[in-house]
């Protein structure tokens, strides 16, 4: 519950202050870490590895943010290996329906300006990774038999 009441958090900072806060990212770690002493998931680490990297490469393109890169490493490790693939897709489809949102907002109003502000994509980010997350923890935890 922390966990999804943290991600709804910095999706209201993205989407009002356009920031990823690195304290959130922290405590983020701070609890999957926590949650490892009950079901390790460390088959997941190359996972993350890979989506520092590409985040980072995806960063310097001028495609993704900084933050936007470290939340999606930060969330993998809540997610299990099987699911990463998924969760990744699931942010790239909702990116691109807010991405449509935001353009026909831009239409509608100014397109220039909020061509300027970006898209918040901590936003579908989270909602993907939350779903993963949920899942995970109901398949380590065996809440669904």
């Amino acid at each position: 519950m922390v966990i999804l009441i943290l991600l709804a958090k910095i999706s209201f900072d993205d989407i009002t202050k356009r920031t990823v806060k690195h304290r959130y990212l922290t405590i983020l770690i701070v609890l999957f870490m926590c949650s490892w002493f009950v079901s390790p998931n460390y088959k997941v680490l190359p996972y993350t590895g890979c989506i520092l990297v590409v985040g980072f490469i995806l960063h310097v393109l001028g495609v993704l943010g900084a933050g936007d890169s470290k939340l999606v490493a930060v969330i993998s490790l809540g997610v299990m290996p099987d699911y990463i693939s998924l969760m990744l897709f699931g942010a790239i489809a909702l990116g691109g329906v807010l991405a449509v949102l935001t353009l026909c907002y831009g239409l509608l109003t100014d397109l220039q300006r909020t061509r300027a502000k970006g898209i918040p994509y901590a936003v579908p980010i989270s909602i993907s990774g939350g779903f993963f997350i949920f899942l995970s923890y109901i398949d380590w935890f065996g809440v669904v038999s």
